[in-house]
Parts: structure tokens; sequence; C-alpha cells
């Protein structure tokens, strides 16, 4: 008795992979309409709005000036830009961990290698952390890895 049941149990598992595998197998037949995609492009086209009717509508709507320069975070990012830059002049560096939404981890070196920084962003907690120079890539990447590094922490100004 068990055993004709498993038959069936297996009979309808192999009905079942049929009638499933199917429709993801099948191509979908469907070819795209070049003129109607290129017409949709245009109007695209035709939807930007160009830089004199943006200064109009905040003149408009938020009553001032619209905001020429540089905004007020650059000046605190350039300042941690030339420090990195004057402890590692090349800026050379590499990814320790994969680049999400979320953080950012990268080790600069310089070109002798003899300075190695780790750098985390936490696009999250909207901070920048940079640890300690390291003499050696392995000794940086045993301190990351055993989450000892020492990191000196910093808000990203304006949050982005």
């Amino acid at each position: 008795m068990a055993n004709r049941t498993m038959q069936q149990k297996a009979a309808k598992h192999r009905r079942q992979r049929r009638a499933w595998a199917k429709p993801f197998s099948m191509p979908s037949h469907i070819t795209h309409n070049r003129g109607v995609l290129g017409e949709y492009q245009e109007r695209a086209k035709g939807l930007a709005i160009n830089e004199a009717e943006i200064d109009d509508l905040i003149r408009r709507y938020y009553k001032h000036e619209p905001f020429s320069g540089t905004g007020p975070g650059r000046k605190e990012i350039a300042e941690l830009l030339l420090e990195l830059k004057h402890l590692v002049p090349a800026m050379l560096f590499f990814d320790i961990f994969p680049e999400n939404c979320y953080q950012r981890v990268r080790m600069f070196f310089n070109s002798s290698k003899t300075c190695w920084i780790i750098v985390h962003n936490d696009f999250r907690r909207k901070t920048v952390r940079r640890s300690i120079e390291y003499p050696t890539k392995e000794l940086a990447l045993d301190r990351w890895h055993r989450s000892k590094v020492t990191w000196t922490a910093r808000p990203i100004p304006n949050g982005g």
C-alpha cells in the first residue's frame, strides 16, 4: 500500500513540474514597436524644464533667490578629502565591503603602501568614520575583520 502511495505522489510531482515549467520556459514573443518608443522618448525630452524656469519657480514659491555656488556641507567634505589627500597623496583605494544603499567601506593607501586607512560611510546614520593609520594592509584588514578598528567619527554635513 505504501509503495502505491509513493508512486502516486511521484507521478503527481512529475505532472506539477511539467505544468509549472511550461509558462516560465516559453518565450514571450513580444516585439517592441520602435516607432512608439522613439515617440515616447521625444515626448519625455519635451517635459524637461530648463534652469531659467526652475530659478523663476524658486523665486515665485520660496520668495528668495536661487542658491548659487557651493553648498554649506561642501566645505567640511573638502576638508576631509584634503586631510585624506595629505595622508594618502595618490588617493588609491579599493572597496573592502561591496557598496550598497546603506554603507560603503573603502581602504585608502598611498603609492608607497606605507599608510593604510579604512573609511566607512554609513548612509543610514549619516556618519563617516575614518580609522587610524595602519602601517600594513594585513594589519588593517585583520582589525576590520575582527571589528577592532579604532575610529574617528564625523557626521555627514547636511545629511547627504
